[in-house]
């Protein structure tokens, strides 16, 4: 039908003729006899109708008859088709067709030549990297078999070499095979963080010969995206590893509550909480947590040297599980800015990494020497209150790392009779509440 309706509105023109032949007949009639014209009106409207209906159907048979011939003549412009499709067209426009089957041809010829020559050049992509890997195979067990013979700087540069090759050799392949129907490969996730750490690896003999350092922070720190957190502006390898960040506005709380000691510390503590529970949820690339001492149980040998041998049994069951995030690493009350109440501010951010969670927070709720806040279990509550407002945590796994973090600072307590004696109640009342 709608194929139709374009026949009509293409050729209306003839079909205005008719009619207008038809009311020039029917004055004619009405001038000679009405009667007559009463009679024959009609009936030389219907034939007028059916006479363009009858050209119409011929006209759209023989469209359709010189599309069809004109597909097949594009989709395989043989002499065949092209012989068919010149018997049903005119001869002008058999001329046109002539050239553009001499155009076509010559086209085929030449995508055919390319594919052949594609097809080669694969083949012999192919057959080269199996017959490469055949030296990579010889230089891999050279390594293996000798390396007592060769120092470890070297060693180190060969198999920085063989696994360029190979990675060479495979890429060759991928891209030789990447229109293949039979593919040797698979796409799937993978974590950024150890692709990283693989590059990393595999360059660090020519970063140690090159005298290149990686710095956590400024990786870091280019992935966070928020007003709370330094905009690196520079950094550099001028001698010594820098890099500088912006301004962040406010004051450390241990400033603010040491300049105020009417002010209570409680106000702060579940935005505190609550601000390490937003940052232990981002999924950002970076390294593990650097190694410190007192990420480690305390040894027996060092509660006896402190004097803390009845302690032992608190560690003797450390928890089962423990969440592993993106933890600051060293977040506490010195590295955190303070504006008006609320947080304007995280600093240092050099230590941080994929971590212990339960430990980042204990980290930043235990009381350290000299702290005028955080020091009652009311304002260590509201913390946690903060923190799983925002994200679930394990309170017993927290306490048990903050016994760990209390007895390392032991230690640093000195003179300091207030804090020993803290330190040694909180301890007796975990051990009390756990055995």
């Amino acid at each position: 039908m709608k194929q139709l309706w374009h026949m009509i509105e293409r050729y209306y023109p003839w079909l205005l003729l008719l009619l207008g032949v038809d009311c020039f007949c029917a004055v004619i009639l009405w001038i000679s006899d009405i009667q007559v014209f009463q009679t024959l009106i009609g009936l030389v409207v219907l034939t007028s109708i059916l006479l363009f209906s009858a050209i119409l159907f011929v006209l759209n048979k023989r469209e359709n008859t010189h599309m069809e011939l004109f597909r097949d003549f594009l989709s395989d412009p043989t002499i065949c088709n092209e012989e068919r499709l010149l018997s049903a067209i005119s001869q002008k426009e058999g001329e046109s067709v002539r050239f553009l089957a001499s155009v076509l041809r010559e086209y085929k010829n030449e995508s055919n030549n390319m594919a052949d020559a594609l097809r080669d050049y694969e083949e012999y992509v192919e057959g080269w990297a199996h017959e490469a890997k055949t030296p990579l195979s010889l230089l891999t067990m050279l390594l293996d078999n000798r390396n007592d013979e060769i120092s470890p700087s070297l060693q180190a540069k060969l198999d920085y070499v063989r696994s360029q090759l190979q990675e060479d050799v495979t890429q060759m392949l991928y891209y030789a095979r990447l229109k293949s129907s039979t593919k040797d490969y698979r796409f799937e996730d993978v974590n950024l963080n150890d692709c990283l750490g693989e590059v990393l690896e595999d360059y660090a003999p020519l970063l140690e010969e090159k005298h290149f350092v990686i710095l956590n922070e400024v990786a870091i720190l280019s992935q966070l995206h928020s007003p709370i957190y330094p905009t690196v502006l520079d950094c550099g390898f001028a001698g010594t590893p820098f890099s500088v960040t912006l301004e962040l506005p406010g004051e450390r709380l241990s400033t603010i509550v040491g300049e105020n000691e009417t002010l209570e510390s409680l106000s702060f503590m579940e935005e505190y909480g609550a601000t390490l529970a937003t940052l232990h949820q981002l999924r950002i690339s970076a390294e593990p947590v650097k190694d410190r001492r007192f990420f480690h149980v305390p040894s027996d040998e060092f509660l006896k040297t402190l004097g803390l041998e009845e302690y032992k049994g608190i560690f003797a069951n450390p928890p089962k599980t423990s969440v592993r995030c993106f933890c600051h690493g060293d977040f506490h009350y010195a590295n955190i800015l303070w504006d008006r109440h609320h947080i304007s501010g995280i600093l240092d951010f050099e230590l941080a990494g994929y971590g212990n969670r339960d430990f980042d927070i204990a980290w930043a709720l235990f009381r350290r020497p000299g702290q005028k806040f955080l020091k009652t279990e009311v304002e260590q509550k509201a913390f946690l209150r903060g923190y799983q407002r925002t994200a679930p945590c394990d309170q017993e796994a927290v306490k048990y790392y903050m016994a760990q973090c209390y007895v390392y600072f032991l230690q640093f307590s000195g003179d300091d009779a207030e804090y020993c004696n803290y330190i040694r109640t909180w301890v007796k009342r975990l051990i009390c509440k756990r055995y």
